[in-house]
């Protein structure tokens, strides 16, 4: 369960692109099927408009970039996609206002397919793709469309699979001045499974003793990625020696994983 918040808190939810006149729950599917399995989920479209709508599904890819940002691609572009394992019925319904319906998604997993892959669908409004401008620039188009739909992610990752591999370094001194001290740390996830955990930030005047901490940020990497995490000082951090300590308390990892930086500060 603890897995399930942490994903669901952290990697889905800035996924979610929210659509005023229908509903979509759950907010995401997870997968725990081992190579030449097949399982399926249970969704909901619910519509909450005045008006019988048409809906339709699509899938689609996602991967992050080193400031945490999501970025969309289309089926099969991402080498973590599961985008074509994915199967889902039907595909293109009608609803009357306030009407539900259930939409089965299936995973079939192939032979030596042991790592973690990922994919989203999409829902939206026949009539919202229709009325899209012909806009002459195609990403702006792309990016209308995008927030006319929900984007319902989907996790396979068999468990079978206990890859954790993951690790801060290189912590950094990115700005300073006379009210903030901004240091950056990169969070690396090499193995090939989900990892989940919190961030303990601190410096410690080593002239003075004097500590200064900073909340602690709960955090999920998905396989393959390098996040840059900042560490934002507000507070006038006086001059002298300084240690800062990143530590990550990854979950399912026996060891905290940790980084040092020794820095004058003057």
């Amino acid at each position: 369960m603890q897995r399930l918040i942490l994903f669901t808190s952290l990697v889905l939810l800035p996924l979610l692109i929210q659509a005023q006149e229908f509903a979509v729950k759950p907010a995401n599917l997870q997968f725990p099927l081992e190579p030449l399995q097949s399982g399926y989920r249970t969704l909901t479209l619910t519509n909450l408009s005045d008006e019988t709508k048409t809906y339709q599904l699509s899938v689609g890819d996602f991967e992050m970039d080193t400031l945490g940002n999501f970025v969309r691609m289309d089926a099969g572009a991402s080498k973590y996609s599961c985008a074509k394992w994915i199967t889902f019925e039907p595909a293109t319904f009608e609803l009357a206002p306030n009407e539900s319906r259930q939409i089965r998604v299936t995973i079939s997993v192939p032979a030596n397919e042991n790592g973690t892959r990922w994919a989203e669908l999409y829902f939206q409004a026949q009539e919202e793709l229709a009325d899209l401008p012909a806009l002459a620039d195609r990403a702006m188009q792309s990016q209308l469309k995008a927030q006319s739909r929900i984007a319902v992610p989907i996790l396979q990752s068999p468990p079978s699979n206990t890859n954790y591999d993951a690790e801060v370094a290189n912590l950094r001194l990115a700005e300073r001045n006379d009210t903030t001290a901004v240091f950056h740390a990169d969070l690396i996830n090499k193995g090939e499974k989900l990892v989940t955990g919190r961030i303990m930030r601190s410096a410690t005047n080593l002239d003075t003793g004097a500590s200064f901490k900073l909340p602690p940020v709960d955090v999920a990497i998905l396989p393959g990625v390098r996040r840059i995490l900042d560490f934002r000082f507000d507070e006038v951090l006086p001059k002298g020696n300084y240690l800062l300590t990143a530590v990550w308390q990854v979950d399912y990892q026996k060891s905290p994983k940790g980084s040092r930086l020794q820095i004058q500060l003057n």
